[in-house]
């Protein structure tokens, strides 16, 4: 039998669909929709736990450099003060931007220019640190301090479980005040700590 139609063969790539490698756009919006919505979800739990670290490394480190003035009065029998301050190294109560420990030797409770500065540490914070009742803290050659005292700090975004309160006593020890069972520290009476 003859055919009447002669049909050329066509090639058998034309036949068979080539694979294809890469995305296709709506694969890509998918994958950036749900990364988006992923990111969306973390970032407050990223934000409270940004400002989580920052309150206890805050509190670590003014514990420690009170402890440190301390010590460093008891070893050199000298007074050394501590005080919050700020770039330019005047000690004040708020707006703290670093914490300076040196020996006041004319003991008239400010850094002056021509006094040793024994440790300077830089705080670059989000939250507020004030310091309640003097701006600068001394401790004797006996290790005692004649300035007790609070070191205030609120955390960003007024989250109260995240205020700290760094006490500073007579005997010259500090200590950094625990959390109720509500979850807040408490001030002296006992409220939560005010950091409006």
């Amino acid at each position: 039998m003859q055919r009447l139609f002669h049909f050329p063969r066509l090639p058998k790539s034309l036949h068979r669909r080539q694979r294809e490698t890469g995305l296709s756009l709506l694969e890509l919006l998918i994958a950036c929709s749900l990364l988006a919505i992923l990111a969306n979800l973390a970032l407050p739990n990223l934000h409270y736990w940004l400002a989580r670290n920052e309150s206890q490394r805050v509190s670590y480190a003014i514990n420690s450099h009170l402890s440190l003035a301390r010590s460093l009065a008891l070893n050199h029998g000298v007074t050394v003060s501590l005080c919050g301050a700020s770039a330019s190294n005047l000690c004040r109560r708020t707006q703290i931007e670093k914490l300076l420990v040196f020996v006041d030797s004319n003991q008239n409770r400010a850094f002056d220019a021509d006094e040793k500065i024994l440790t300077e540490t830089p705080l670059p914070l989000k939250g507020e640190l004030s310091l309640n009742a003097h701006t600068t803290l001394r401790f004797s050659a006996a290790g005692t301090s004649n300035t007790p005292a609070s070191f205030i700090y609120c955390a960003r975004d007024n989250i109260v479980a995240l205020h700290q309160r760094i006490v500073l006593s007579f005997s010259g020890r500090a200590y950094i005040a625990r959390p109720n069972a509500q979850g807040w520290v408490e001030d002296s009476n006992k409220k939560p700590l005010d950091c409006s």
